[in-house]
């Protein structure tokens, strides 16, 4: 371990202002920022799948002059949901790191601190968002998925994460808490065996690319992209190795990373997922390690940070939403009839559908997020209270 891991009482600094290898709450505040980007770029993407045909949605360049399929490809490029979900995972495999290296030591006490912390964070979420849906169901009749979906048995399999019918996007908790006993066991081999985080990284950055360990949750699930995590607890256990690749020419390579971020899936889908995680990597780690810059900068923006605190529940409650877009096909096809591209189209639905989620989300980060992690400390015996100040914390 670096010098401020091992006197935590004094920690070294560097002179960017912050611990060697341990950035600052200004810095992890800016993470959480990108968090909230990345989870209205995924809203977006669950918008442009509206229908207005059958086998034809506003992902559709079909019919469209050239203007529109000019549009519709920029609008695929800057939103990049898939791109975003990995940049997820590379935070959250980052932050819970960090967040195990700073706790207890002993491993039973860490254990216990840690799994109770998680299951708190994530579970009053979930099961209050498929009660939510539920409800609609029983009520409104309002549903994505089939009358199945909505028998108690299910209800209760879902609210356990068992299966995701009623909530399609909660996938990728189920991915989650696989990488959540991931990165405890990392952690914990990581100061026995040096080479720990690097072996596994490459382990599952191998795997991703053989489909029976990529579709081990099923299909449309992406459990192969776990290997992002890998790339998360690397950022945090080898701080020394991305200061030296960052070195003075941070800011290039900074900017290369977003270039290769989203544009990587439109040149190369095969290859995408691990250059997306690799650049993501890399704008982590310039947030996590080097000075500000104009760019990060603009992460410091209060629309970003307040999207980045109720980002987890804005990304559960989102689908609601898309129950009403995803059957309009006649308004739809009116709207194209005017003349606007589908792209357009596309950002108005994700704007109108954003406005109308955000309170929505507010509320379940107010007063169920914040409660079940007030509740988790107090069982793990910690007396501080959460009071919604910002928690850079995964999806």
């Amino acid at each position: 371990m670096h010098q401020a891991e091992q006197h935590p009482a004094q920690p070294a600094r560097t002179d960017h202002g912050r611990t060697n290898g341990v950035p600052s709450k200004k810095h992890l505040a800016q993470l959480e920022s990108l968090r909230g980007l990345g989870t209205l770029m995924v809203a977006a993407v669950h918008c442009s799948q509206a229908g207005f045909a059958p086998q034809r949605t506003l992902q559709t360049a079909a019919g469209e002059n050239l203007a529109g399929r000019i549009a519709l490809y920029v609008y695929r490029i800057f939103f990049n949901g898939n791109g975003a979900l990995i940049m997820f995972f590379v935070i959250s495999g980052f932050v819970l790191t960090r967040s195990l290296q700073a706790g207890p030591k002993k491993i039973g006490p860490a254990a216990r601190r840690y799994f109770t912390a998680r299951l708190f964070r994530i579970y009053p979420a979930i099961i209050s968002t498929v009660l939510f849906f539920w409800l609609l169901y029983l009520t409104l009749g309002w549903a994505l998925a089939g009358p199945s979906a909505y028998d108690p048995m299910h209800v209760l399999r879902n609210a356990l994460l068992w299966e995701t019918s009623i909530d399609g996007v909660m996938w990728s908790l189920q991915v989650e808490l696989v990488a959540v006993v991931l990165i405890f066991l990392v952690a914990r081999l990581q100061p026995l065996f040096r080479f720990t985080g690097i072996s596994v990284l490459l382990l599952l950055t191998v795997l991703s690319f053989w489909k029976p360990w990529f579709d081990l949750l099923g299909r449309g699930k992406y459990f192969g992209w776990i290997f992002a995590f890998a790339f998360g607890i690397a950022l945090q256990v080898h701080p020394a190795f991305w200061r030296r690749l960052l070195g003075w020419s941070y800011p290039w390579l900074f900017f290369l990373s977003i270039i290769v971020f989203f544009g990587a899936r439109p040149i190369s889908p095969h290859w995408a997922p691990l250059l997306e995680c690799c650049a993501s990597s890399v704008i982590i780690a310039v947030l996590a390690y080097r000075p500000a810059s104009i760019v990060s900068r603009l992460l410091d923006s209060a629309f970003l940070e307040f999207y980045g605190r109720i980002s987890y529940s804005f990304y559960l409650l989102h689908p609601l939403s898309l129950i009403v877009l995803w059957d309009i096909p006649r308004q739809i096809n009116w709207l194209r009839a005017t003349g606007l591209p589908n792209a357009a189209i596309a950002l108005g639905l994700f704007i109108i559908s954003s406005a109308a989620i955000t309170p929505l989300a507010w509320l379940s980060w107010r007063y169920v997020e914040i409660t079940g992690i007030d509740l988790g400390r107090r069982l793990v015996g910690d007396r501080r209270r959460f009071k919604g100040e910002r928690l850079p914390t995964p999806p």
